[in-house]
């Protein structure tokens, strides 16, 4: 199945698009509601943490020498550091240009928890994770 890290991040990739779409779907049913369900800070939270649940299932079983061990705690954080980079762009460019500061502060809040969702991921995979290795 997965047997090198350049795969699961493949995977995770694909993981973290199908959530985005999801993600995306049921924000466009909120905003039909009127912003009656209070659904992103749970979006976020439960598309992050099974993200890195699937990571962990699916590193587990990687049989891997100790090199690659640290490439892919490397690329398990690199998704979302990748996608904390436009969030953080928008950041600047709200703060500096819009009227209303709040927009900034809610890219500004994404853009942390995409930083953080990121380290996470390099420091569970890094501390807790032991996957097989080669010999």
């Amino acid at each position: 199945m997965l047997q090198k890290p350049e795969h699961l991040l493949a995977a995770n990739v694909a993981l973290i698009l199908i959530l985005g779409l999801v993600n995306g779907g049921i924000i466009m049913i909120n905003l039909q509601l009127e912003y009656s369900l209070p659904l992103l800070p749970i979006l976020f939270f439960s598309s992050a943490i099974s993200s890195m649940v699937f990571w962990m299932y699916c590193a587990h079983r990687l049989r891997i020498n100790i090199e690659d061990h640290k490439k892919a705690a490397f690329l398990a954080a690199t998704p979302w550091l990748a996608l904390s980079i436009p969030t953080l762009i928008a950041t600047t460019i709200l703060a500096i240009i819009a009227s209303n500061s709040t927009k900034a502060i809610g890219w500004g809040l994404i853009t942390l928890l995409l930083l953080v969702s990121g380290a996470l991921c390099w420091v569970i995979h890094m501390l807790i994770m032991k996957p097989k290795f080669k010999k």
